[in-house]
């Protein structure tokens, strides 16, 4: 599939979503948020779409690199322009999240769930991960770039060795090819929805759809390695977590391994 016909088909998908206007497509880009950043410096409007078919140096969270073959995952990232504080922008996450669970689940009818705070999994493997950006202007968030990096149609043998074992395709879990354009659309459509809701809502959705919550967890946070039982995640994104000797703690900086 050409970046032309992609760009065309998805332009289509999305109308009337708010999403992808303007919509880019690339044939390569070193990072869809860098270039998503770029155009909001030169004062890209809230809905513009990113999407590269080849991403030579994509990252994840905690500086991850994230690269894929051509056109066999999803590279894409959204500008938002939602106003309000930066804390705010950074629940953005969750919205995000939320959207790639409903899009991929009633896309698969699979069980995925998700990961704190950003990633979606099928058991414990990634199938998506999710990167929020945030640029503040005057103590305000100018703009939001979220990229959602979902893996479509890698064989096992298509991941580096060493993430093999932790990573899968839409297409190993359901013997099919899966189109960019279907599941890009299927997925900002699932966002623009997200963006509608109120917070409480959202965390309430995403919450059902977190695995972890009730359970025994070890997370990183700041050098330490923590084992403790995921209470819950409070209103502000943070992870409350039930140390062994008693003590809550509130983290929200972490990776939960």
């Amino acid at each position: 599939m050409s970046a032309e016909f992609l760009h065309d088909k998805l332009a289509g998908l999305l109308q009337g979503t708010g999403m992808g206007s303007p919509l880019h497509v690339l044939e390569e880009t070193d990072s869809t948020n860098d270039q998503a950043l770029a155009l909001a410096r030169d004062g890209a409007p809230h809905g513009t779409v990113v999407l590269a078919l080849t991403q030579t140096s994509g990252r994840g969270r905690l500086g991850r690199i994230w690269s894929n073959r051509h056109g066999d995952s999803l590279c894409l990232s959204l500008l938002l322009r939602p106003g309000g504080t930066m804390k705010e922008a950074g629940l953005l996450t969750f919205h995000a999240g939320l959207a790639v669970h409903r899009a991929l689940t009633g896309m698969t009818g699979l069980p995925f769930h998700i990961k704190w705070p950003n990633d979606i999994l099928w058991e414990n493997r990634k199938v998506c991960g999710i990167l929020t950006e945030s640029v503040s202007k005057d103590g305000r968030a100018d703009c939001v770039v979220v990229g959602f990096g979902c893996n479509l149609n890698q064989k096992e043998e298509h991941f580096p060795l060493e993430i093999r074992q932790r990573a899968i395709s839409l297409a190993q879990l359901t013997g099919r090819t899966w189109d960019i354009a279907d599941t890009a659309a299927a997925i900002l459509a699932e966002m623009a929805l997200t963006l509608t809701e109120s917070w409480k809502q959202v965390l309430e959705d995403w919450k059902l759809r977190c695995a972890s919550l009730g359970k025994n967890v070890r997370v990183a946070t700041g050098g330490d390695i923590l084992d403790a039982v995921l209470l819950d995640v409070d209103p502000d994104g943070a992870l409350l977590l039930k140390l062994p000797d008693g003590p809550v703690r509130r983290i929200h900086s972490a990776e939960i391994l």
